[in-house]
């Protein structure tokens, strides 16, 4: 895994090796817009889309095929992270990721919050039953949607303060931001993340987190994972992404 610090990126694009595979970009801004057009791909596979998401509804039915944004193309310089996304619908999205991610012009970008701890641990949620990525332990976060878009700019800081609010219960008010946003690229998946700062130690954080997540009618999330170094990554099934992350930030 390639690691960039601040001020060290430069011209760099979705079609650079740096970039498609395994980084973690320390940037201070970024610029983020919804393309006008159709993903061809959806076009192109209607019909196998469709019987496709008529199976996952019946071994799944919390699933709701609402509108996401995927990411088309990106660049970074001078320490901006420029990237535009295309609309599409879930279903579009998830026969995409059943078929491995095959070559379709866009990459699945998102919005993450890492959660620290007084002591700098990062606290992960564990997905329950029922949800694309259930039983895998994630930064709380999720597809930029319709909300998310205002005159076709995207307020990625609201994607992650909205995910931290709906899976955890934790308010963007109740946190300190961190400065400026990680780019964590890691096969077809781009994450961009901010990071929120709690004044609680990580075993009280945590048991807000749940009392939280016990009063929502339906809770995302079954658990919290503390993660407090390098050897607590591998003791939890986590997206490749996700073990990126984390072993930048804990790379010290």
């Amino acid at each position: 895994m390639r690691q960039l610090r601040w001020g060290k990126q430069s011209n760099m694009s979705a079609e650079s090796d740096n970039l498609v595979h395994e980084a973690v970009l320390c940037v201070e801004a970024c610029a983020l817009t919804v393309s006008a057009g159709a993903w061809s791909f959806a076009a192109q596979h209607q019909h196998e889309i469709a019987a496709h998401w008529e199976q996952r509804r019946l071994e799944s039915p919390k699933l709701y095929n609402g509108v996401v944004h995927l990411l088309r193309s990106f660049a970074l310089e001078h320490n901006v992270f420029t990237a535009t996304f295309l609309r599409t619908d879930f279903k579009s999205f998830l026969y995409w990721r059943a078929q491995g991610y095959p070559e379709a012009g866009v990459h699945d970008g998102f919005g993450s919050a890492v959660i620290r701890s007084a002591e700098g641990h990062v606290l992960l949620g564990r997905q329950t039953a029922g949800h694309i990525n259930e039983g895998l332990a994630y930064p709380p976060g999720g597809f930029i949607e319709e909300c998310d878009v205002r005159d076709g700019v995207i307020d990625i800081d609201a994607v992650t303060a909205r995910e931290l609010r709906e899976e955890t219960g934790l308010r963007a008010d109740d946190l300190v931001r961190g400065q400026g946003y990680l780019v964590t690229t890691s096969g077809p998946h781009v994450s961009i993340a901010v990071e929120w700062h709690s004044v609680l130690p990580s075993d009280a954080l945590k048991a807000h987190i749940l009392d939280q997540v016990s009063r929502q009618p339906e809770p995302e999330l079954g658990d919290v994972v503390i993660v407090g170094g390098r050897d607590d990554i591998g003791a939890h099934a986590m997206p490749g992404y996700t073990t990126v992350l984390l072993s930048s930030l804990f790379a010290a």
